[in-house]
């Protein structure tokens, strides 16, 4: 293989050798024509073409927005005046973007600007151009509310899955408000309607508004939690089912799953409102005996008994004095009573309204897992060996349901407080395809290759001309007047020349007679002449 290899400078030399003078010189010029052509058209694909971008007001924001270009890498060129920018022609579209996304100038993009497109526009510049346009439309529209002094609107769309799930998802818009006075709930609650509306969401859950103060003045969350104004008891019902919906929603997203899908309509709440007053006496400070409100004791004892015989004992046989004798007694009576004063804690309850009532509660959730192909990783791994990616996609385009962990359930239990006999589960395999994707190929990429093709045809056509056997003619010498007319007495023995035949003479004198008119009007006047013999 070397010594084919080595032989292959020689066989070009021998073969260069065999070639003409005049087949090197039209090569070599062929060579360097190419060589020209080639470099004539990179210099005119890659000569930047400059065109102005935008006129600003002062030197220090165009110097301001020089600073982004260089950060992109985006080629530019500043006037004289340091005002005026121009862009590479072919990059101006990213510049009107950065200008879109900075809020450079404060008019922000058009819509002229952004459907004014080239050739070289990619779609997605298109679609990013479109939304910078759309950004721009919001914040004119929310300059028209009052206090409102300036706004910085993003709107972020749902990416494209090309699934039916895609129909689903709703747009997120953040909005920054500069305010010169502050703004009421409902006012921001109206304007996240409005945008909302704008942006073809059908609920406000994708809208966050808040203000240059980072406070927060309108949030998703607001028209399904428990914030704002609640009406009715089944208003706040339904915000507090839309919180559990939420709470268990944000909970399986987090386990894994792709979708989720909650249904709390029979969420069941105890909205019975009780209250309850609670008091606690303390003993004073340095007492060891517990306080009373009130104390009051009664206590009497006494005792009674016979009496003496009264006066003195008789004399004899005296006449006795008829008196009783006396009985004697005692009593006793103790009365305590206080009023004390003692330490009170009075606490008044209301115990919480809207628990979960677990016997009557029930949920169903409804899970789904995104099972993704992707066409480039299956024809890497030969997955499509033998079949077309529409087919592939057409015979495996089918929902599997499969078994749900045990796990989530309780999971589910122990977020929402529904017991686990009450919640139904269903989860779900979609398949998700990925198509692969293919960069357009530019104008300058196409005539490239057709000048590439056309070169390499060139080549092909003058090694072959050149390499052709070439037919030799071989030209007759002319003969002059002399020896043509020498001929001519050697040959009197010819017949005479038929009019009706061109022999190979005749042919020849009409040639000479053709070629040298002059030649032959000197021959016929020394024929005529008396001097010819």
């Amino acid at each position: 293989m070397v010594e084919r290899v080595k032989q292959i400078p020689i066989q070009l030399f021998e073969t260069w050798k065999k070639f003409s003078r005049k087949q090197k010189t039209l090569i070599l010029s062929v060579i360097a024509a190419v060589i020209l052509a080639l470099v004539v058209l990179y210099v005119t694909l890659t000569k930047v073409q400059y065109v102005v971008l935008y006129k600003f007001e002062d030197m220090s924001s165009a110097s301001a927005f020089v600073e982004l270009l260089k950060e992109e890498n985006i080629k530019y060129k500043l006037s004289g005046d340091g005002i005026t920018v121009s862009v590479d022609s072919e990059r101006r579209e990213d510049a009107m973007i950065v200008m879109g996304t900075n809020d450079i100038p404060t008019t922000g993009m058009s819509w002229q600007e952004a459907l004014d497109n080239s050739i070289s526009t990619t779609q997605s510049e298109k679609d990013q151009k479109i939304n910078l346009a759309f950004q721009n439309e919001l914040r004119e529209n929310l300059l028209t509310f009052e206090n409102v002094k300036d706004a910085v609107v993003h709107v972020t769309a749902p990416a494209e899955d090309n699934t039916i799930f895609a129909e689903n998802k709703e747009a997120t818009v953040s909005v920054v408000l500069e305010l010169s006075e502050d703004m009421s709930a409902e006012a921001a609650k109206g304007m996240a309607k409005m945008l909302a509306g704008a942006v073809g969401n059908d609920t406000t859950e994708k809208i966050t508004i808040v203000d240059t103060k980072a406070n927060v003045l309108f949030s998703g969350t607001d028209e399904t939690g428990l914030g704002g104004t609640i009406s009715s008891s089944s208003e706040f019902k339904e915000k507090l089912r839309n919180t559990f919906r939420n709470n268990v929603r944000d909970m399986l997203l987090a386990y894994g799953f792709s979708q989720v899908e909650v249904s709390g309509e029979n969420i069941q709440f105890d909205m019975d409102k009780v209250s309850a007053i609670e008091t606690m006496y303390t003993t004073n400070e340095g007492m060891e005996q517990g306080l009373y409100s009130s104390t009051y004791n009664y206590k009497t004892t006494g005792t009674t008994g016979s009496g003496g015989i009264p006066g003195t004992s008789s004399n004899g046989d005296s006449t006795d004095y008829m008196v009783e004798s006396e009985t004697t007694s005692d009593s006793e009576t103790t009365l305590d009573k206080a009023d004390y004063l003692p330490n009170s804690t009075v606490k008044n309850i209301e115990y919480e309204v809207g628990a979960v009532d677990h016997a009557s509660s029930s949920m169903g959730v409804v899970l789904t897992t995104y099972k993704v192909y992707d066409e480039a990783e299956l024809e890497r791994q030969g997955a499509l060996d033998g079949t077309t990616w529409e087919d592939f996609v057409s015979a495996n385009d089918v929902r599997v349901e499969l078994e749900v962990p045990d796990n989530v359930i309780e999971l589910i239990s122990q977020v929402s407080g529904v017991a686990d006999r009450n919640i139904a589960v269903v989860s779900w395999e979609q398949p998700i395809f990925n198509e692969k994707v293919t960069t357009p190929r530019g104008y300058a990429t196409y005539l490239m290759i057709i000048l590439a093709v056309l070169i390499i045809a060139l080549l092909i056509f003058v090694v072959f001309k050149s390499t052709a056997p070439v037919a030799v003619t071989e030209v007759e010498p002319e003969l002059s007047v002399e020896q043509l007319l020498a001929t001519t007495k050697e040959n009197q023995s010819l017949e005479d020349i038929e009019f009706s035949e061109k022999s190979e003479t005749r042919k020849l004198i009409e040639k000479f007679v053709d070629e040298n008119p002059d030649a032959v009007a000197q021959l016929l006047r020394n024929w005529l002449s008396d001097d010819w013999g």
